[in-house]
């Protein structure tokens, strides 16, 4: 059986959680992603790696600015250093999927 989606976005990025929490939020729409959230940044970046982005250039999109580093960081209770190192920003995007879009297929089946 095959299931109709409206998009499916393959890669769970920062920018493919981005779109998927968008296009679900202020579109409506029937969006599936694929793949394992930030798997590039944890498997594929330099261990003890820093951001380059400025703080105000390193927030995850979201339609209502409810999921903003600053959100995450008053989450934690505790100040995240800049330039941000990257298992904070990792950190900061399961934490923005789990709360815009927390249905992610792992699989390309």
């Amino acid at each position: 059986m095959t299931q109709m989606i409206d998009v499916a976005i393959l890669g769970a990025g920062p920018y493919g959680l981005a779109a998927g929490a968008h296009l679900q939020q202020v579109a409506g729409l029937d969006v599936q992603i694929f793949g394992d959230p930030m798997e590039f940044w944890k498997a594929q970046m330099p261990a003890g790696m820093f951001l380059r982005s400025p703080w105000s250039a390193s927030h995850i999109s979201d339609p209502a600015s409810q999921f903003t580093l600053g959100n995450y960081r008053s989450l934690l209770g505790r100040e995240i250093p800049t330039p941000i190192p990257l298992d904070e920003f990792v950190g900061y995007g399961l934490w923005f999927q789990r709360n815009t879009v927390p249905s992610i297929h792992l699989a390309f089946n």
